[in-house]
């Protein structure tokens, strides 16, 4: 499988999770930037 080199849709919020993974905060990070979004929203 290749890795996807760019999308056909702009996000609406993106962020870097840099080296968290979900028990270090990831999945709180996520949330924090998804709840906002208004349904369909890409994250």
């Amino acid at each position: 499988m290749q890795a996807i080199q760019t999308h056909l849709h702009q996000p609406d919020v993106s962020f870097d999770g840099a080296d968290l993974d979900s028990g270090n905060g990831l999945l709180l990070l996520i949330r924090k930037h998804i709840d906002p979004l208004p349904k369909g929203g890409l994250l």
